[in-house]
């Protein structure tokens, strides 16, 4: 009598094998088997993290990789807003970041009108806004 299928007679030694069941049928345990390529062996926890799959061949999932510093993680919500991209070393997103309040954001469109800058906090341009009404923006002609 052999033991029944129910019974494991060699545990998974890592994240990529699976456990091997006596076949109740031989007093032999079945040869080692391997997930099958492909499958999931640590799913992607965030954005710039990649998710590891099994080979087919090895008991061992791959190390855990992550995205490059060329994917964009976060991309730019607006004129003063930085994209932000994966660092290659992290599974997480850096901070969102703004543009400098000395960046300008919206050039002047003439005499009047006021250059407007980031402010350094947020991903928007301040509203366009002009000179006040007291400016003198070109000068009188002579009569």
């Amino acid at each position: 009598m052999f033991a029944p299928t129910t019974t494991t007679c060699r545990n998974a030694t890592g994240l990529c094998d699976s456990a091997e069941s006596c076949t109740g049928l031989s007093s032999v345990c079945p040869n080692d088997v391997f997930l099958p390529a492909q499958t999931v062996c640590r799913p992607s926890e965030s954005i710039c993290d990649i998710a590891e799959i099994c080979s087919g061949v090895s008991a061992s999932c791959p190390s855990d990789v992550f995205n490059s510093s060329r994917t964009v993680c976060r991309p730019s919500a607006g004129p003063c807003d930085i994209a932000e991209n994966c660092t290659g070393t992290s599974g997480s997103c850096p901070e969102d970041s703004f543009l400098s309040s000395s960046t300008i954001c919206r050039a002047s469109g003439g005499v009047c009108d006021i250059q407007e800058t980031c402010d350094g906090t947020s991903a928007d341009c301040p509203s366009n806004s002009f000179e006040p009404s007291t400016t003198i923006c070109r000068e009188s002609a002579s009569a």
